[in-house]
């Protein structure tokens, strides 16, 4: 797969959090089955067009979707979001430790800010929320009788007061929590499973075309970008120069982001193509906007501009104004999944 990166320089104020990449998904076609929803084939069903807007700040989609058959179809359109994971005294933690961030106040479900307009009419989305153990257990039953579905959201340690004690006890025994520290009954507990939630509703597509768009915030991925025995490196995604492509151009301007002592701030986007496959045939035409802008502010991200982007990818992206790169492909079969960097600029580098 080919490099295709990107330098485009700002001035920028940012903070610093930690935090890893989740992925985002592309829509397809899903049906409700026993653990939560699967995705199926939709025979007739095209995807005519997908334009898809990435930014550190938001994630843009629409799709014409076409129904070539004679009669309508009705299908089950489900968004899957990445595993949200335990949330521990040093934040959001994902199985392999590294931390993340989240866009939103997790007890709310909508905490991406999840938006679907069908035909330019808003659809509201159902909910499809588990809670799963390392081992495939879906707890989630458990998790509501014992605390609602607000404790489902809530993957966190334990105070051992928290929950009642034959409440803690079928928690205990079940494995859906652990005591951090045996033995010492001021130890918290701690939580064993990632939430998972799914977006997902009914739709009717009638003979013909039919335009589905949706927006929501992304999860950002974090990495103090910073070359280390001459290899640029990040702490959520490691080897940054493979992972992003980062060829000697895009070296030079780095090092104007980052000196020995002061790593500069990395943000990852990665958005999920692949299930674009559900539906039948390839992506008529692909349509791909990167662009820069200012990174979103509040609890868990401290703002500032994008100075450079970064991505690996086969696209033959164009510059069509400052801090936006363009990209049309035609009969597209997604090759990988799309992860992009977006690192700022920090004026104490400098």
């Amino acid at each position: 797969m080919s490099a295709t990166v990107f330098r485009v320089i700002r001035r920028v104020v940012c903070g610093l959090v930690l935090l890893t990449a989740p992925a985002q998904a592309d829509d397809g076609a899903a049906a409700l089955a026993a653990g939560g929803l699967v995705f199926v084939k939709a025979p007739g069903i095209v995807m005519q067009r997908e334009d898809l807007t990435v930014s550190a700040a938001q994630i843009w989609v629409r799709f014409e979707m076409r129904n070539d058959r004679p009669e309508p179809a009705t299908l089950r359109v489900a968004f899957p979001l990445p595993d949200v994971p335990l949330l521990t005294p040093g934040g959001w933690e994902t199985p392999s430790g590294a931390n993340v961030a989240l866009p939103g106040d997790v007890t709310d479900p909508r905490f991406i800010d999840f938006t679907v307009r069908v035909n330019g009419r808003p659809v509201q989305p159902e909910l499809d929320i588990r809670a799963m153990l390392p081992d495939g257990r879906d707890v989630s039953a458990l998790l509501r009788e014992a605390g609602g579905t607000r404790l489902l959201l809530q993957p966190r340690w334990f105070d051992p007061g928290t929950l009642a004690p034959a409440v803690r006890q079928r928690l205990l025994d079940a494995g859906a929590i652990k005591p951090a520290e045996p033995g010492d009954p001021a130890s918290p507990d701690v939580a064993q499973w990632a939430t998972r939630i799914r977006f997902h509703w009914e739709q009717i597509f009638p003979p013909g075309v039919t335009v589905i768009e949706h927006s929501y915030r992304p999860m950002l991925g974090f990495n103090f970008v910073e070359k280390i025995d001459g290899h640029w490196t990040g702490t959520g995604a490691g080897d940054l120069e493979h992972a992003f492509c980062i060829d000697p151009a895009t070296d030079r301007a780095l090092r104007g982001f980052a000196t020995p002592g002061h790593p500069a701030t990395g943000y990852e986007v990665a958005y999920i193509l692949s299930t674009a496959a559900t539906w039948d045939g390839p992506i008529g035409t692909f349509h791909l906007t990167i662009e820069g802008g200012r990174l979103p502010s509040g609890p868990l991200f401290a703002g500032g501009n994008v100075g450079l982007i970064s991505l690996c990818t086969g696209l033959k992206l164009r510059e069509t104004s400052r801090l936006r790169f363009e990209a049309t492909a035609r009969d597209y079969h997604p090759p990988a999944d799309l992860r992009a960097l977006f690192v700022v600029h920090d004026e104490a580098v400098r």
